[in-house]
């Protein structure tokens, strides 16, 4: 999700419920959902929500400790993305009529295929850029570059740097600085 952007249309979306389907140390958990961010200081209308944590049960199959280099994105209504996570790109969109049609069979099978081609993921900035930009265009609001965009979003800015500020406070480093790309 793209926070800055999306903060201008819609209001904060708080998740509620975690389903986690791997062991997991309950401390850990909360401290990397929540926890560093208790005490912060955020802009009003801004908070931190304790959501409830699920285990996921299930019987493993004798793949499930094999690991890939393959990552998965979908939504309710988008087509599935095949990521390459060490590269970043989408090598694969599936569009089934059901993602029960998805198996674990199926997903596996990537780790023996050639790659000839990638592209970015539906679900990357640049493409939430582009749509939010036609969007600015059918309402015929200005266009800015996707950095002044960002930094327009005067609220998610303060809170994000109330969630740098905390790490910082309680001496957990500072959050990594991207490259900004020219005219994006």
């Amino acid at each position: 999700f793209q926070g800055a952007l999306l903060s201008t249309l819609i209001d904060n979306i708080y998740f509620t419920e975690f389903y986690v389907g791997r062991a997991f140390d309950d401390v850990a958990m909360e401290r990397a959902l929540y926890g560093r961010l208790q005490g912060a200081t955020f802009p009003a209308g801004v908070s931190v929500k304790v959501p409830e944590i699920h285990r996921l049960t299930w019987k493993p199959s004798r793949m499930a400790d094999k690991t890939t280099i393959y990552a998965f994105a979908w939504c309710e209504g988008c087509h599935l993305d095949v990521i390459r996570a060490d590269i970043g790109s989408v090598i694969e969109m599936i569009k089934p009529a059901d993602i029960s049609e998805i198996s674990e069979d199926m997903l596996r099978a990537y780790d023996s295929r050639e790659i000839k081609s990638a592209s970015p993921s539906q679900f990357c900035s640049y493409n939430y850029y582009e749509a939010f930009t036609e969007l600015l265009k059918a309402e015929s609001k200005t266009v800015e570059s996707y950095s002044k965009l960002k930094k327009s979003a005067i609220t998610y800015q303060a809170a994000k740097q109330a969630v740098y500020n905390a790490f910082q406070q309680k001496g957990l480093g500072n959050w990594p600085k991207k490259t900004i790309l020219p005219n994006f």
